[in-house]
């Protein structure tokens, strides 16, 4: 009896230890996967950076903010394509596929539904577009919204199109605030919203000659639209 339970015992115990070795041959195969992936992006993002640095010092890559700031002006595709000759355009990718950069994710998008440095790809693209809208960037936000009312890649709707374009206005796009005025003054939406979009554009500043005057289109058209002390109210508040 003391035989048979010492080597029940002894089972036990081979048992067990062939369990844990597997477990951590099974863990370090995971953990070996998964370092490889994080490694092979990393190294993606370092290896275009490197390209281009190596080529021409130069030569820098597109900070977020610049690229942001591309878009807010419309002038990222121009820039991209004409000015830098689509030299940039693995990093784009990179930044936009593996590290899932709002306005990279952007301006990604962009490329593939204009066909701009890459092939076009216009369902690849709006896909972009909905990972950049989900991180809360405004101007992915507005363009889905032009998306929907020009039924342009998703389905003609005008009431998506509304709420999109206000929150992309309330996340502080002066396009998209520009926009949002507009579609209020051809009639997509409740005079209630008038004062709103009569603020945000009175507290916000254009510098571009066209956004200049579609701001003071607007904000004279919605002064026609309300009450005088509605739109000394709306001067008065902070525009936010």
């Amino acid at each position: 009896m003391r035989a048979r339970n010492s080597l029940k015992v002894l089972c036990v115990a081979v048992w067990m230890a062939i369990s844990a070795q597997s477990f951590a041959m099974q863990q370090s195969v995971f953990d070996a996967v998964t370092d490889a992936r994080a490694r092979a992006a990393a190294d993606a993002i370092s290896r275009s950076y490197g390209d281009y640095r190596g080529a021409d010092s130069s030569i820098a890559t597109y900070t977020r903010d610049v690229m942001h700031d591309l878009i807010e002006n419309n002038r990222h595709i121009k820039v991209i394509k004409d000015l830098d000759q689509c030299q940039f355009t693995p990093d784009i990718e990179n930044r936009a596929r593996l590290a899932g950069i709002p306005p990279f994710e952007y301006a990604w998008g962009d490329m593939l539904i204009t066909g701009s440095c890459v092939k076009q790809d216009e369902r690849l693209g709006l896909e972009y577009f909905q990972r950049a809208a989900e991180h809360g960037y405004a101007p992915a936000i507005m363009k889905i919204a032009t998306f929907y009312a020009d039924g342009y890649l998703l389905p003609k709707d005008e009431q998506k199109a509304f709420l999109y374009m206000k929150t992309a206005a309330a996340l502080g796009s002066r396009l998209a605030r520009l926009a949002f005025a507009e579609m209020l003054i051809d009639g997509y939406a409740h005079s209630a919203y008038y004062e709103l979009a009569y603020s945000w554009l009175y507290h916000s500043h254009y510098f571009d000659e066209n956004e200049v005057k579609r701001r003071n289109i607007a904000t004279a058209r919605l002064e026609t639209m309300m009450p005088m002390n509605i739109v000394a109210r709306a001067r008065a508040s902070s525009g936010i």
